[in-house]
């Protein structure tokens, strides 16, 4: 069983090492050290207490979100490699580190103006705050504590952070702004049990490959922007047919949507309703106060009021 764990912590490191210095696996070879989406905002609308939620994500805040919200079965679906053993990752330091401590260690930005000079934060991933999540680490999964120890006892700041996708990567003040589990002390604590409680499964695979498993609450998050609109209209017809009974689904996340327009889009036979949200990112003229961000949502129930 040793020798089993170490050959798959090896293989794994391998192709992370072999990426740093050769590259060539492209965007979806990297993670997310946080989601982009304003989650908080858009949380309520589904019901997620004592349900199932299928959902695309490699930062895993949408489980966690989730969990702490009543959701008791989670599937996750992506296409990252390194999705797995950031997932065991994330779970040992919401088990082991104080809230600050959490949203400075996944942050490679501390702040918006840091961002946007491309200044890292020493704090990400950092060999001291390491130290108080290892053991928990170990505990969790063999296989990531073998990976992350070696990753971040080895790499400097800047080649950890080409593991991770830089675009629109929020600092960690908007982190801590987007997620539910952030939000205060108590929330984050609670975050931890909710959790450990839940049913977490995780697929590594292409969302257009690999099937849709029913569930009461789907979230496809932002995936028309990486796969373009075809493939996104063929996966929302997967989504609506694997979808139960009364279910909800998150269809699409947009950034920065102008309060005009149409209430209502219609994509083949599927009605979304547009519902728009605080942004994620703070704005500095009055013209980007005045948009947000949007979601497109449908229900499969004409129980439900509409969501204005």
């Amino acid at each position: 069983m040793k020798a089993k764990l170490e050959k798959e912590s090896e293989d794994i490191l391998s192709r992370i090492y072999g990426y740093l210095h050769e590259g060539g696996e492209g965007d979806f070879f990297r993670l997310y050290s946080s989601s982009t989406e304003n989650i908080k905002g858009y949380l309520p609308i589904f019901e997620l207490s004592e349900r199932k939620l299928w959902t695309l994500g490699s930062s895993f805040d949408h489980p966690i979100n989730a969990a702490l919200a009543g959701c008791r079965e989670i599937k996750i679906l992506d296409i990252c490699p390194q999705t797995t053993i950031f997932s065991y990752l994330k779970r040992a330091a919401l088990n082991t580190l104080k809230r600050q401590e959490f949203i400075s260690f996944f942050s490679i930005y501390p702040t918006e103006p840091d961002r946007k000079k491309g200044k890292y934060n020493q704090d990400f991933l950092s060999k001291k705050t390491f130290e108080k999540v290892k053991n928990e680490l170990e505990s969790l999964d063999k296989i990531s504590y073998e990976v992350w120890s070696d990753l971040i006892g080895w790499l400097n700041l800047e080649a950890k952070t080409r593991l991770f996708r830089l675009d629109d990567c929020l600092p960690g003040e908007m982190i801590e702004r987007c997620n539910l589990y952030l939000q205060d002390d108590d929330m984050y604590k609670k975050a931890r049990y909710a959790i450990d409680k839940a049913l977490v499964d995780i697929t590594i695979g292409d969302c257009m490959e690999t099937p849709i498993e029913s569930a009461d609450v789907i979230f496809l998050t932002n995936i028309r922007l990486y796969i373009g609109e075809k493939r996104w209209v063929q996966l929302l017809e997967r989504a609506v047919n694997a979808l139960n009974d009364d279910g909800q689904i998150m269809a699409d996340y947009t950034w920065g949507e102008y309060l005009t327009g149409s209430e209502f889009e219609q994509v083949v036979d599927v009605m979304l309703q547009k519902i728009l949200i605080d942004r994620a990112f703070p704005r500095e003229s009055a013209y980007d106060r005045a948009t947000k961000d949007k979601i497109l949502y449908y229900t499969n129930s004409k129980k439900r009021g509409p969501y204005l």
